[in-house]
């Protein structure tokens, strides 16, 4: 990625929130057609919609008739804007137009400088200066070059991906570069973790050493304990912390309760299938066709799977019987309070997590949360409530435990 920093780069361009509103699409794709719509922006528009990416692309949305109005409404719906800068980029009006609306959005901009460089682009200069010229001399469009260009400053100013520079002109490979941005962007919807989290950062390091994500090789391992111990918040945990970092992700839940239906299984593997691959598409008749299809569909992706209370081998058997059935790098997770089902899977004791119970101030202070939520008056009730968290004690008094909400 080309890194440019100004002093008086405009900062509403690329904001942060903790807030996340909605949006009808989560990128919106501005390009010129003449350009790049049977080349580079079609296939990244394909590339997008097959990661389960909501792309608005002008096609879709207008009529060759497109009003103004209309296209500051799907502007305005967008989350992320990709503007293409092509060589023609600026001789369409409606490209202008767009980049305007854009940049006065203060979203997060992406740009792609396809065959033209930043400082073409920023500076109105090569093929935008001479389409400028034309512009200039339109009456109608003269009051408007003004507002055009400095949107072009704007976004060029910005950290964007130069074809040239970032993948030495190889379009399917900037296409993977921009995906995984975009995806890093859109996917930043964690799982809902416990509300008060106590004791958790050292239960989900000790995981994430037996996941080593760095290696290559396909890693089953165990999270393995008493019901309410914290197994399936752990797991949620480690899946926030780095699903961004895989090809597609899945975190199956109730495994133990939906199995045992009539089509239970399908339905696991239907789910797996759908959330790994990002498409509702799929059609599975039985276990085995399930089974044939993982095998054969996920074997070459790098993938992270999380099989959530699992108390049968019968499961794993038609959700992950083995390694090779995922791409290389892939990591599975798998909950249960049955340590035979992982040992009969062929997970090993040293692949196999067994978080301890909460200790003593632990157990308190997350009494304290759920009591209290948070209230200065708990230390006035300090010592009924370490009588009330004792009582929760298990065989050993000074090793509280009380289960994760």
């Amino acid at each position: 990625m080309t890194k440019r920093k100004t002093a008086d780069e405009p900062q509403p361009l690329n904001p942060s929130s903790s807030k996340r509103p909605r949006f009808d699409f989560d990128v919106f794709l501005s390009f010129r057609g003449e350009d790049t719509r049977k080349g580079f922006s079609g296939h990244l528009y394909e590339a997008l919609k097959q990661r389960g990416v909501n792309v608005f692309i002008d096609s879709q949305g207008l009529d060759k008739g497109k009003k103004v109005e209309e296209l500051f409404r799907f502007i305005q719906g967008s989350e992320i804007f990709i503007p293409i800068f092509s060589k023609g980029y600026a001789e369409s009006k409606w490209c202008l137009v767009e980049i305007a609306k854009i940049v006065a959005c203060g979203r997060l901009v992406l740009p792609i400088f396809y065959d033209v460089e930043p400082r073409e682009v920023r500076n109105v200069k090569g093929p935008f200066e001479a389409a400028f010229r034309k512009h200039d001399e339109d009456e109608e469009l003269k009051a408007k070059t003004k507002e055009w260009r400095q949107a072009l400053r704007r976004a060029g100013e910005v950290s964007g991906y130069d074809l040239k520079t970032e993948t030495q002109g190889h379009e399917a490979k900037l296409i993977q570069v921009v995906v995984k941005r975009v995806l890093s962007e859109v996917n930043k919807i964690p799982l809902d973790v416990a509300a008060h989290p106590v004791g958790m950062q050292p239960r989900v390091k000790a995981v994430m050493k037996l996941l080593d994500i760095e290696a290559d090789d396909v890693r089953i391992i165990g999270i393995c304990g008493e019901g309410g111990i914290g197994k399936t918040t752990i797991a949620k945990a480690v899946y926030n912390e780095i699903f961004l970092t895989f090809d597609g992700s899945s975190f199956v839940s109730d495994i133990a309760e939906i199995s045992p239906s009539p089509s239970g299984l399908v339905t696991l593997q239907t789910q797996l299938i759908r959330d790994l691959l990002k498409t509702d598409d799929i059609a599975i008749s039985s276990t085995a066709h399930g089974i044939n299809m993982i095998s054969r569909r996920i074997s070459r992706k790098k993938v992270l799977l999380i099989l959530d209370n699992v108390n049968h081998l019968n499961q794993l058997n038609v959700l992950a019987a083995r390694r090779d059935w995922f791409g290389p790098g892939s990591r599975i997770i798998v909950t249960t309070r049955e340590e035979e089902v992982l040992l009969q899977h062929q997970v090993t004791n040293s692949e196999i997590y067994k978080p301890k119970t909460l200790s003593a101030v632990q157990s308190l202070q997350l009494f304290n949360y759920h009591a209290f939520m948070g209230d200065k008056r708990a230390k006035e009730y300090e010592k009924l409530s370490k009588k009330v968290v004792l009582t929760m004690t298990t065989f050993n008094p000074t090793n509280f435990w009380v289960p994760f909400f």
